[in-house]
């Protein structure tokens, strides 16, 4: 990750690291608490682009959830 804010928004010292990749690009960071993934993108994303990261975050085999995960952008 060339850019130094992203790369520290990517690796933060209190929880584990997680990139958003979409065709092989990195355009955000994700975390997630319980059933909430909250997503953060770097860039504007089309509607399709959007989409296609809630499905891959809501199909996530987390261990221990009553119910689905819930999506939640940030910024």
């Amino acid at each position: 990750m060339p850019e130094a804010d992203r790369r520290s928004a990517l690796w933060t010292p209190r929880v584990w690291p997680g990139a958003v990749l979409l065709q092989g690009e990195v355009v955000g960071t994700w975390r997630r608490a319980g059933a909430e993934v909250a997503i953060q993108s770097w860039r504007r994303l089309a509607q399709e682009e959007r989409a296609a990261i809630e499905r891959e975050a809501e199909s996530l085999p987390l261990p221990d959830l009553r119910a689905g995960i819930r999506v939640r952008w940030v910024g």
